[in-house]
């Protein structure tokens, strides 16, 4: 069974982890080996939002792989990307 405790509602109503903002920077690998600096700017629980380089962008449903600047990797699945900014959760 999954606690909703720690949930808030999203504007459609679904319940989804707090977000905290952040400024963290990190390189990201796509699943065709394109690597590229990005920053990340909010996490979650379950996932985060990244801010992209000018010119960049990502595939919905494209797997990636996201190194911290502290050391950190994490497995992404690319959720929504819109202009400069991409959400994502963890795998």
């Amino acid at each position: 069974m999954h606690s909703s405790a720690n949930k808030v509602r999203s504007e459609a109503g679904r319940a989804r982890s707090p977000r905290i903002d952040v400024t963290i920077a990190a390189e990201l690998t796509t699943s065709d080996d394109h690597l590229m600096s990005v920053q990340i700017r909010e996490l979650s629980a379950s996932g985060l939002r990244l801010e992209l380089p000018a010119g960049e962008d990502l595939l919905v449903g494209e797997r990636v792989t996201i190194r911290c600047s502290a050391g950190e990797v994490y497995t992404a699945e690319i959720k929504w990307s819109t202009g400069h900014l991409a959400g994502g959760i963890f795998l």
